[in-house]
């Protein structure tokens, strides 16, 4: 395992520019939180071993890791594929349904430090250079980042729209749908340290206080978190003292029910 209990802070650690809401490191790049929320899935990383366990749907093999997935420090869950970033390497693993090649991530692809998922497509993070690259369905434009894209410190996918924290600034940056406002940040954002996005909703965590902030469709209603993931309509937190994930919203398929011996993560 590559630096598993290595834990950024606000004014970054082993090179890192900006570590807020992030827990592992590949090299000298931060990396995400190990917890996912798909559209009917979640999975978790175990803090201690890096396995990846998830529950709720998996008609499609989503919530069903391979046999042969090494240590993971992060993951990601679309609408029926799930990805994982190898602890070691960096190398992004995916499984589930392919139809778009979601799950199939591109021939060159770098050592990742991050790995966003949802809908028909992923995106990356190259550990390295910070460069967004995104494969799958791109019928709003999701997974065609800006060339003038900022190197971020953290990336979300939503169903058709992705958005990022700017490293530097702390800015949040998003591009793709917007039919709900899922894409346009509010003027008084705080700086976050953490974000998430679901199917037409974005959530930030205020790096200050802590406060869950959520912006775009609000069709269904904490302790202080470290991290937070959304799904299709539903969102999930970790827990900062305990490592405990809860869950609200749509819970169709178990995906806002964790398992009752799942560990902290």
């Amino acid at each position: 395992m590559a630096n598993r209990s290595a834990t950024c802070n606000a004014t970054g650690y082993q090179g890192c520019t900006s570590c807020s809401g992030y827990r592992y490191l590949i090299g000298t790049s931060c990396a995400l939180p190990p917890l996912a929320a798909g559209s009917s899935h979640t999975c978790a990383v175990a803090a201690e071993t890096g396995a990846v366990r998830c529950w709720g749907r998996s008609d499609f093999g989503q919530a069903t890791p391979p046999a042969t997935l090494p240590p993971s420090w992060a993951v990601a869950g679309g609408f029926y594929h799930t990805c994982a970033i190898a602890a070691e390497t960096g190398a992004v693993r995916c499984w589930g349904a392919n139809w778009y090649g979601q799950a199939t991530p591109p021939t060159g692809l770098l050592p990742s430090s991050a790995v966003a998922a949802n809908g028909y497509y992923t995106c990356a993070v190259a550990a390295e250079t910070g460069a967004v690259r995104c494969w799958g369905f791109n019928n709003n434009g999701q997974a065609t980042p800006p060339a003038d894209l900022p190197r971020p410190s953290a990336i979300a996918a939503g169903i058709e729209h992705v958005c990022i924290i700017a490293a530097e600034t702390g800015a949040v940056r998003c591009w793709g749908s917007n039919n709900y406002g899922q894409a346009t940040p509010p003027a008084d954002l705080p700086r976050p340290s953490a974000i998430s996005t679901g199917a037409f909703h974005t959530c930030i965590v205020a790096a200050e206080t802590g406060a869950v902030r959520c912006w775009g469709s609000n069709l269904y209603g904490l302790p202080r978190p470290s991290f937070i993931t959304s799904g299709g309509d539903y969102t999930c937190v970790v827990a900062a003292q305990t490592g405990a994930v809860r869950c609200w919203g749509d819970n169709s398929f178990g995906q806002a029910t964790p398992p009752a011996d799942l560990p902290p993560t």
